[in-house]
């Protein structure tokens, strides 16, 4: 009996250090996440200037997706990301790129969309919104 508890008791034990592992792990990639957001946007100054960067962030990220990839590489992300290419409104590449940071932004989940173009073009820095 007291061995049986024993090993009970260290397998809840790996158990809860496996989940708190877990945990810091999601916790450092969103460290991450926050610190290459700040370094591509700087510190924020005024409520004005940020807008006007986001939509300047948000243009050139665009700009850059339908310079750096074809229609099919993009259907391809899209498909990674759950195929939301059907409801994907416009017909250029420009427009579809448009289209696919409204729809993550939406969902507040552009920075899966981010990761995405960072592993098929890890050469690339890319503006985060």
């Amino acid at each position: 009996m007291i061995r049986k508890s024993r090993i009970k008791g260290f397998s809840l034990l790996a158990e809860a250090y496996k989940r708190q592992t877990v945990q810091i792990q999601q916790l450092e990639e969103a460290l991450q996440r926050h610190a290459q957001y700040w370094r591509a946007v700087g510190e924020p100054i005024k409520r004005r200037k940020l807008d006007t960067d986001y939509f300047t962030a948000r243009g050139r990220l665009a700009s850059m997706i339908a310079d750096l990839f074809t229609l099919d590489e993009l259907r391809a992300i899209a498909f990674n990301l759950g195929d939301m290419w059907v409801e994907l409104g416009g017909d250029g590449l420009h427009a579809k790129a448009m289209a696919m940071i409204e729809y993550f932004q939406h969902r507040h989940q552009i920075y899966k969309l981010i990761d995405e173009l960072q592993e098929h073009r890890p050469g690339i820095e890319w503006p985060m919104i």
